[in-house]
């Protein structure tokens, strides 16, 4: 029914708690295969993902960016629908069960976003999780469980960027196919991320903004996706739900727009080299 393609890179202190979650799921059987694309790790992911020793897992190496890499286990695939996960990220328990009801339910459909939760105890990690409640399912977000062929009927993710390619992937999903937020979630291991990782990530990733908003110009959801006005507020502030959540949660909202204030320097500064 579904594969799932997981892009790696040193992921050694990851891999095992994601195929642990994956394997050990009730329903683990509507999981056809697991496919890890490594871009040729230095540590020990792949030692520890031929732990499981389970037949479902299949490792590639493969180079480029991670859009290469997802484009490549995707056409591999061999199911109906696929899933992406990063390599920090960990399954609830369940999630096979529920994922299987709402694909059954919403058969018409060809793309789904998931919800998620980032785990961690941190200040950052707990500001990080107040801010992905008001970019799900929007175009903030990117929808991670899709048919086959609606992935190959959009040309999948446009290796060329690097940063912005989910959002190219989901404008193009978007376009031509009715999308859905289901009701469940991954959950985001953050914990060992800080304010500096977090920002350099940020500036590795903002390097083709320029490349991708000309790409998309004249599309609606450009605004939406880099108004300041939007990003820093509105976006807290569009439906009563989000409002309370926004004035209850307040201390995150303050911190949210202190570390986003260096995220924009970043980008400016991206933007001028």
């Amino acid at each position: 029914m579904i594969s799932i393609i997981i892009t790696t890179r040193n992921e050694q202190h990851n891999i095992g708690n994601l195929l642990k979650s994956i394997l050990t799921q009730e329903s683990t059987h509507i999981c056809n295969e697991i496919i890890i694309v490594d871009n040729f790790s230095n540590d020990k992911t792949k030692e520890i993902s031929e732990i499981f020793k389970d037949a479902r897992i299949k490792f590639y190496l493969k180079g480029g960016e991670r859009s290469s890499q997802r484009n490549f286990g995707i056409n591999s695939a061999i199911s109906t629908y696929i899933l992406y996960l990063d390599a920090d990220m960990i399954l609830p328990n369940n999630f096979f069960v529920d994922l299987k009801k709402s694909l059954l339910r919403f058969n018409d459909i060809k793309a789904f976003y998931i919800k998620e939760r980032i785990i961690g105890n941190s200040i950052l990690s707990k500001t990080r999780n107040f801010e992905r409640f008001y970019y799900e399912g929007t175009p903030i977000d990117c929808v991670r469980v899709f048919t086959k062929d609606a992935f190959i009927d959009v040309k999948g993710f446009d290796e060329s960027l690097c940063g912005p390619e989910d959002w190219d992937f989901n404008l193009k999903m978007n376009d031509k196919y009715q999308t859905k937020l289901l009701d469940i979630y991954i959950n985001h291991n953050e914990a060992e991320k800080n304010i500096f990782k977090y920002l350099k990530s940020k500036l590795y990733y903002s390097h083709d903004f320029k490349k991708y908003k000309k790409k998309w110009s004249n599309h609606k959801y450009i605004q939406y996706q880099f108004s300041f006005l939007n990003r820093y507020l509105i976006i807290f502030f569009r439906s009563k739900k989000h409002t309370i959540f926004t004035f209850v949660n307040f201390f995150y909202y303050l911190i949210f727009v202190f570390y986003k204030f260096f995220v924009g320097i970043i980008y400016f500064y991206s933007k001028i080299k």
